[in-house]
């Protein structure tokens, strides 16, 4: 999006990381995928991890954050880190959702939660979207 004279307009968005931990005891989180919100939409994308023990629980976490954005919270726009800060302090049984981040959203939402899960959470690509 630009404005007059070819000026990027940048908005304010937040991202968190969706990690896997296979071993509670070990303790040490695999990222899985990325959170974004901004302008009262949030996006995730996922990367199925065929080295897990059970490579599908990705893909069935991501149903469960489609299920908790599409029923249970709301991302209301110049509010999206709350969404994201309440998600984080949630308990899902091996995944951790980390406390937001800020991000800069100058290409839109999509462009920056591609370019954060290629580099955080990198393997085969799962996208899905809820605007409000």
């Amino acid at each position: 999006m630009s404005s007059p004279g070819n000026v990027a307009l940048m908005a304010l968005g937040y991202y968190s990381l969706v990690q896997y931990v296979e071993n509670i005891e070990r303790g040490e989180p695999l990222n899985v995928g990325v959170i974004v919100t901004s302008s009262g939409s949030v996006e995730w994308a996922f990367s199925e991890r065929p080295e897990l023990d059970d490579p599908g629980i990705v893909h069935r976490f991501a149903e469960t954050i489609a299920y908790v954005f599409g029923h249970e919270l709301s991302v209301e726009p110049q509010a999206e880190q709350v969404a994201l800060h309440e998600l984080a302090n949630r308990r899902f049984s091996h995944f951790v959702i980390t406390e937001p981040r800020r991000v800069e959203v100058t290409s839109g939402i999509s462009t920056t939660l591609e370019s954060l899960r290629d580099m955080y959470a990198s393997g085969v690509r799962h996208h899905s979207a809820f605007s409000t």
